[in-house]
């Protein structure tokens, strides 16, 4: 095969090889991976704590530039719901711990997040980047999938009526 013929033949292999590895999203909610390990502080964290709460699990990092954006919306979602079963955990990804302890503490993130310095409770979690943020509702089934920085917007529209137990067909009403 010459050279000219080659490149593309491994273009179109390449691109088979990732189509196949691809698989679409399940219809419906599906149940929530495992998600336990040590915090920043060291202290065992284990989601099943939280079962019949609401959770939001955020993956994050200190070098990501929106994990950074997002942080003070996550933390007034979780000061403002926490008392109507209301919990987000973060998981740490693939940071250095001093890194992570420092925008803790700068940014005042009040709910707990596991440390994943090899970043395998990310890939259960079914995570390709960094932010992702999943809703687990009270029954453990995530039921919202966002990629990217979450907002004020999102939590009002995605969290609040869960927490609350709002329809969605009551959610739009005037």
């Amino acid at each position: 095969m010459t050279r000219r013929g080659f490149l593309p033949t491994l273009a179109l292999a390449a691109a088979a090889l990732l189509l196949a590895g691809c698989q679409s999203e399940p219809e419906g909610p599906r149940e929530a991976p495992p998600l336990v390990g040590a915090d920043l502080d060291g202290q065992l964290r284990d989601i099943s704590d939280h079962a019949g709460d609401v959770i939001v699990v955020n993956t994050w990092a200190s070098w990501c530039a929106p994990c950074r954006d997002e942080m003070p919306v996550l933390a007034a979602a979780q000061e403002s719901l926490q008392d109507e079963g209301f919990q987000v955990m973060g998981i740490n990804v693939r940071d250095r711990p001093e890194s992570a302890a420092r925008l803790v503490e700068e940014t005042g993130v009040p709910f707990p997040s596991i440390v994943d310095p090899d970043g395998t409770l990310a890939v259960e979690w079914g995570v390709l980047g960094m932010p992702q943020t999943f809703v687990v509702d009270r029954q453990g089934h995530i039921v919202d999938h966002v990629f990217g920085a979450v907002d004020q917007a999102w939590v009002e529209s995605t969290v609040e009526p869960l927490v609350r137990g709002v329809p969605e067909a009551e959610e739009d009403r005037p």
